[in-house]
């Protein structure tokens, strides 16, 4: 059984995944303890508009909250999970880490952000027996769509003009995939995804795990990133790190 730190629990991801772990006997915190086993940082914002007609101060609340909170949070954990020899490190990032779409520039930084910071990490870390993984949802029924904030410069983005009612259609669209028991939205799926990570045996863990509508093109991207960023890896004499060395 593992000590997990969740951040991010008061709703969708992170609430369900505390309460599955705990009831499959793992201990669950959702502050800061020592020694922790296991990291999820789930906490996270989806800022949806004109890209333009964010500020400046916007695009810096979406990377504090998406990029600068979870890199606070390891650099917190990190130290006792290198003098232990053995950590594990969740960073929930998006589908909208792997493609890009209008209106979610904002996000997309936020999120192609934290994907480098993860793979970066990942190789840095490995030699002292700690993973770094990533899990990447499509859209599911969490609060984060509703609960996007918009561009406040309005001016900026009435000179869009009917770019406007193309976001109004896209947000319309949205509705139709939750409400469609067909489209595989149910946040468990993330869940279960979680659960399985902190689950399995040190060294076995994936990279990157994608899950729920990938757009038709999520899972084709991973996929053929794979062999490259190995590829570069091994380029630059590095390969190893992209191993976990297991505590003897």
């Amino acid at each position: 059984m593992a000590n997990v730190l969740i951040t991010g629990c008061s709703s969708g991801f992170g609430k369900k995944a505390a309460m599955d772990l705990a009831e499959r006997g793992h201990t669950v915190f959702t502050t800061m303890r020592d020694p922790i086993d296991a990291v999820v940082n789930n906490a996270g914002q989806m800022y949806v508009g004109i890209t333009e007609a964010f500020t400046a101060d916007e695009l810096t609340q979406q990377l504090n909250t998406n990029v600068v909170g979870p890199f606070r949070v390891c650099r917190a954990v990190l130290p006792q999970m290198r003098e232990r020899g053995e950590g594990l490190v969740i960073n929930v990032s998006s589908v909208a880490g792997r493609l890009a779409f209008p209106f979610f520039g904002v996000y997309h930084a936020s999120k192609w952000g934290l994907e480098g910071l993860s793979e970066s990490l990942r190789y840095e870390l490995s030699p002292f027996g700690i993973e770094v993984v990533l899990v990447q949802p499509g859209p599911f029924t969490t609060n984060l769509f509703p609960g996007s904030p918009r561009p406040t410069d309005h001016e900026t983005e009435a000179t869009y003009g009917k770019m406007n009612q193309v976001l109004e259609d896209l947000s319309a669209g949205f509705e139709q995939v939750f409400a469609d028991p067909e489209t595989p939205t149910d946040p468990q799926l993330v869940v279960d995804a979680i659960v399985g990570l902190v689950e399995m045996p040190a060294g076995e863990r994936p990279l990157r795990t994608m899950l729920g509508v990938d757009f038709g093109a999520g899972h084709a991207v991973n996929d053929a990133v794979e062999p490259l960023r190995r590829q570069a890896l091994e380029g630059m004499g590095m390969i190893e790190l992209d191993s976990v060395t297991k505590r003897p």
